[in-house]
């Protein structure tokens, strides 16, 4: 998946992305574009900022955060291989699989999956090549083309002979996917709310405001999972995620703010800011979180060496599957898994390597 901000989208929409972000990064305009992929809409645009929209919601980036993303993109496109080709085909090679994008819906394959696909093609016999497909997942070979039907959405797509060819040159590239249990970030519980440690700094400054001046200021910070609003009630200050609301009085909120930095300090968190992008880093005794626009990478402590490395542009470390590369400004990592990408650069990288 990809973040932007406060959205969140499939790894198809990674090309026609990065066209808009480069665009627009060298002289600020973007073709307006309607694009479907996997079954979903996105809409792009430029009106002095590059205005992305998906499933309701809408994010503007300036030139500091098209920066931002055009690289986050762009090492995506290049180690996963994201290709868009005829009849708006998608592909890519990822840790859990190939996936297969069109415009009405999405397919994920493994390499046996590919190899029935290509055998069906080619007309060898299927059942005497002990070859079988997914149950949802039906397919008919004629004249070198292949037509794939998911019987989950009664989707389907029709596979010509570029496509196919695709299909063979991608198989045996694509890893057994793994069993590791993907892990999370640390949460902090403040009175029965469990809050993401990019959510935790806002809140906390803003009831130790509160405590200070009874006043409150209403806002929303809103990640791809999840969002919370701060706002005043009859109680004083509250903060709403999903349906779950706490609120505070002056007491409450100085007891809770005091847990807030405790817990923080703990951690040894950290946060810098770099226009809308926020970057929060952690230093525990079994490695370094970074936590960035929706995105977590965690880098095992011994795997660190990866951050220090030297590194030419296009070069790139990789250290318990997490890819680190070089380019422009940025540092770069990648959670080879779970496709989490973070960029680095001034105080934040000095930090994250000190």
């Amino acid at each position: 998946m990809l973040n932007l901000l406060s959205i969140r989208c499939s790894l198809a929409f990674a090309p026609y992305l990065y066209s808009s972000l480069s665009q627009f990064i060298e002289d600020g305009k973007s073709t307006p574009e309607v694009i479907r992929q996997g079954g979903s809409g996105l809409t792009i645009r430029a009106d002095g900022a590059l205005i992305i929209r998906h499933q309701d919601r809408e994010v503007k980036l300036g030139a500091l955060e098209a920066r931002h993303f055009w690289a986050t993109v762009r090492l995506r496109l290049e180690q996963f291989e994201v290709r868009r080709s005829s009849a708006e085909i998608v592909m890519a090679n990822t840790a859990i699989g190939l996936l297969l994008s069109f415009p009405q819906s999405e397919i994920w394959l493994d390499a046996p999956d590919i190899e029935c696909l290509l055998r069906m093609q080619s007309g060898a016999d299927a059942a005497n090549t002990r070859c079988s497909l997914p149950d949802w997942l039906i397919a008919s070979a004629s004249e070198g083309q292949l037509l794939l039907s998911d019987q989950r959405n009664a989707r389907w797509v029709l596979l010509g002979p570029d496509h196919l060819q695709e299909l063979d040159s991608r198989r045996t590239k694509l890893e057994s996917p793994s069993e590791t249990v993907r892990r999370r970030a640390p949460r902090i519980q403040v009175k029965g709310l469990e809050l993401p440690l990019a959510f935790c700094f806002k809140v906390a400054s803003c009831l130790e405001q509160f405590v200070e001046s009874r006043q409150v200021e209403r806002s929303e910070t809103a990640l791809p999972e999840s969002s919370i609003v701060i706002r005043s009630s009859t109680e004083g200050i509250e903060f709403v995620m999903s349906d779950r609301r706490v609120a505070f009085n002056a007491r409450e909120a100085a007891k809770w703010a005091a847990v807030l930095r405790g817990e923080l300090a703990k951690l040894n968190a950290v946060i810098f800011r770099r226009g809308q992008i926020e970057t929060v880093l952690t230093a525990e005794e079994s490695g370094r979180w970074v936590i960035q626009a929706g995105d977590e990478v965690f880098l095992p402590a011994d795997a660190l060496s990866v951050l220090s490395a030297p590194r030419r542009e296009g070069e790139r470390a990789v250290a318990a599957g997490t890819v680190a590369a070089g380019l422009g400004e940025f540092l770069l990592l990648l959670n080879l898994k779970t496709s989490a990408c973070v960029a680095l650069t001034g105080e934040a990288l000095s930090s994250l390597r000190g």
